[in-house]
């Protein structure tokens, strides 16, 4: 436990964008199942490359939302945490090495 605190003292931006890439992956998961639930299958999608599934799973959402009435702020949210996630690991990982 005192390495996992003394990790996220030295470097905060890694141990963030693992957070954010963890938070934009539950929101695909949920974006999923919900187009799922209206019988739109996307797993076809999640078994290629898990990057096919950030950018297309939002799009078939978007592509949804509009026919259903649901809010569009998943699928952006899911863009914004996955992209700022990415930038904030790599960021923190180079600084790891000073």
């Amino acid at each position: 436990m005192n390495q996992i605190v003394a990790m996220m003292w030295h470097d905060p931006m890694a141990v963030i964008g693992f957070a954010f890439i963890g938070a934009s992956a539950t929101l695909s998961i949920r974006l999923h199942r919900k187009l799922l639930g209206v019988g739109i299958d996307t797993s076809a999608l999640f078994i290629r490359i898990p990057n096919i599934a950030v950018w297309t799973v939002p799009r078939a959402y978007l592509k949804a939302c509009s026919k259903h009435g649901w809010s569009a702020w998943p699928a952006y949210a899911l863009w914004l945490t996955g992209v700022s996630g990415v930038v904030l690991l790599v960021a923190g990982l180079f600084r790891l090495a000073d």
